[in-house]
């Protein structure tokens, strides 16, 4: 946990000043300066992502068959921020006894951060797996297996997957094709 604080994006030292009765308060300091500031004022995603780190650490750390699963965990982080997050937790997958990491996420980010892990060889493919879960028009929800591959690429990715995301990239080149035409 101390070292992803440290490491960029966030560059940071992750101080536990006790405050009595066995507690402790998280603390951001530089290795530069004895200046302290407690988490909660670096922003919401800091203090969401420090369980997040914790229980991760935890599972990484025990033996057997372990489970870590949690529900968007780049929540109020930075785009950078995430992609240090999916380095980490990559890390851990790849590690000779990893713990079994199951994320749910909405974030584009963590993906891309993903398959920047497996290209860049620090995680395995075969140690990844991605599961679309999309609704129809009737309610029913299913689930479409996405594998990563080697070149960080996905088979499998169903069409209608980040439609809406492709749709409005699609509307924004086409206005300022409009407005500023074609290389203006």
């Amino acid at each position: 946990v101390h070292a992803w604080f440290a490491a960029a994006p966030i560059g940071r030292d992750l101080r536990l000043k006790p405050i009595g009765d066995g507690l402790v308060s998280p603390m951001l300091g530089s290795t530069h300066s004895p200046a302290e500031f407690h988490l909660l004022d670096a922003g919401e995603g800091m203090a969401h992502v420090l369980p997040v780190l914790v229980g991760a650490s935890l599972v990484a750390r025990g033996s057997g068959h372990r489970v870590f699963a949690v529900e968007e965990p780049e929540s109020h982080l930075h785009g950078d921020t995430q992609r240090a997050l999916i380095r980490h937790l990559a890390t851990l997958a790849a590690a000779d006894d990893p713990p079994i990491i199951l994320l749910e996420t909405h974030s584009r980010a963590l993906l891309l951060g993903l398959q920047l892990a497996v290209v860049e060889r620090q995680l395995p493919p075969e140690r990844s797996q991605v599961v679309w879960c999309e609704q129809d028009a009737k309610g029913v929800s299913s689930l479409c297996p996405v594998d990563v591959l080697p070149d960080g690429g996905l088979r499998g990715w169903p069409a209608s997957a980040l439609a809406n995301e492709t749709q409005m990239i699609r509307e924004l080149l086409d206005k300022q094709d409009e407005r500023f035409g074609a290389g203006g």
